[in-house]
C-alpha cells in the first residue's frame, strides 16, 4: 500500500459531524510540529524505487571512496557484492539505487527527540541516481565487485555518514534495489524526439550516466541547468567527464558571488557552455519549445513547481528529490 513504510494505519470514516467554531484557536499561526511525518504516496499513485524481488536480495554496497567536488557535493563510489558466484542484474543508465542505512543509523524507537525531531519518522532508506554508466552485462548480469558512483549533496544523516566514512573501514550498506521509470530515461537511439533536460543543482545526476549515449544518437539535446555559484565546479567536472555536453548547455548562476566565481565562469565559457547570471525564467524555457520537443525535469520542489507550470500542456516527464 505504501512504499518505504513499515507500519500503516488505515482509517475508515463512516460518518462525520461538523460543529461550527468548536476549536478555540485564534490569532497568528505559530510553528508547526517538527514531528510531522513526510508525505508518502500510495503504490497506486507512484511507482516506487524499491526492490523488485529475489533478484535484489543479498546485494550490498561497500563504501570504497569519496571525491570532493564542491564544499557540499561529492562523488561517492561503492563496490557491489552478492557473493563470489552470484551475478547482479544490471541497471539502466539514468536509473537509481535504493540503499538501507538503518543498520548504521537507526538507534531504535523514541517517543520524542528535540535535538533531531525528523529522526522519529526516518526509515533511513535513501534513493540516489547512479551517475556512472552501467557496465556491459554478461550472461546472468554483472559481476560482484562492479562499481557504482553517486554524485550527492550533503544533506541529512545518511549523506553525513558518507562524508566522514573511512574507506579503510568496512562500511557496507544493504541494497534494496535498482529502479526508475523508463519514461524518465532520455532517448539513446536516433529518434525524432528533441530532448530538453532542465536541472536544478544536483538534479543533473540523471543525465550524467545517459549523456554519452544521448549525444552519440545526436538528438539535438539541450540542457538548462540552474546552479549556485559555489557549485560551479560541479559543472566543470561534468563537462570534463562528458565531452560535447558543454556546447549543449546553458547554466543559470544563482546566489551571491563567491571567490573565484568569475574565473571558473570564463573556464566554462571556454568549453562552449553558455553562462547567464540570474535565475532560470519562463522565457528561457519557452524559447526551447517547438515541434518534437520533450522536456525532462529534475529539480527541487520550488523550481519543479515553477517549471511544470511553465510547461503545462507540453510533453514533459519529471523526477523530484522526494523519493
Amino acid at each position: 500500500m505504501l512504499a518505504r513504510t513499515k507500519i500503516a494505519i488505515q482509517i475508515t470514516v463512516t460518518s462525520a459531524l461538523f460543529i461550527k467554531s468548536s476549536l478555540p484557536f485564534r490569532g497568528v499561526t505559530v510553528d508547526y510540529s517538527p514531528y510531522n511525518p513526510p508525505v508518502r504516496q500510495l503504490l497506486s499513485e507512484k511507482t516506487p524505487l524499491l526492490p523488485s524481488g529475489a533478484e535484489t536480495a543479498g546485494i550490498t554496497a561497500k563504501f570504497v571512496g569519496r571525491e570532493k567536488i564542491t564544499p557540499t557535493i561529492s562523488r561517492i563510489t561503492f563496490s557491489l557484492d552478492k557473493g563470489a558466484s552470484d551475478k547482479i542484474l544490471p541497471w539502466k543508465a539514468g536509473q537509481a539505487v535504493t540503499l538501507d542505512f538503518a543498520p548504521e543509523l537507526d538507534m531504535g524507537w523514541e517517543h520524542m527527540n528535540d535535538e533531531a525531531p525528523e529522526s522519529l519518522n526516518d526509515d533511513y532508506i535513501r534513493t540516489f541516481t547512479i551517475s556512472n554508466d552501467p557496465p556491459e552485462a554478461g550472461e546472468g548480469g554483472v559481476e560482484s565487485g562492479t562499481k557504482i558512483q553517486i554524485t550527492m549533496r550533503k544533506h541529512g544523516p545518511a549523506t553525513s555518514l558518507l562524508w566522514i566514512a573511512n574507506p579503510r573501514a568496512d562500511l557496507t550498506i544493504p541494497v534494496l534495489g535498482f529502479g526508475g521509470e523508463d519514461k524518465a530515461l532520455l532517448p539513446r537511439h536516433k529518434t525524432h524526439v528533441k530532448a530538453v533536460f532542465i536541472a536544478g543543482g544536483v538534479g543533473i545526476t540523471p543525465l550524467l550516466a545517459q549523456a554519452n549515449g544521448v549525444l552519440s544518437a545526436d538528438n539535438s539535446l539541450r540542457v538548462l541547468w540552474s546552479l549556485r555559484g559555489e557549485d560551479l565546479p560541479l559543472a566543470a567536472d561534468t563537462f570534463a567527464t562528458i565531452p560535447g555536453l558543454a556546447s549543449r548547455t546553458r547554466i543559470f548562476v544563482t546566489g551571491s558571488e563567491v571567490p573565484g566565481q568569475s574565473k571558473i565562469q570564463e573556464q566554462l565559457r571556454a568549453t562552449g557552455a553558455q553562462i547567464s547570471n540570474g535565475r532560470l525564467l519562463q522565457e528561457d524555457v519557452s524559447v526551447e519549445k517547438g515541434p518534437g520537443r520533450k522536456f525532462f525535469v529534475c529539480a527541487g520542489d520550488k523550481l519543479m513547481k515553477l517549471v511544470l507550470g511553465w510547461l503545462d500542456g507540453d510533453d514533459v516527464v519529471f523526477e523530484s528529490f522526494s523519493y
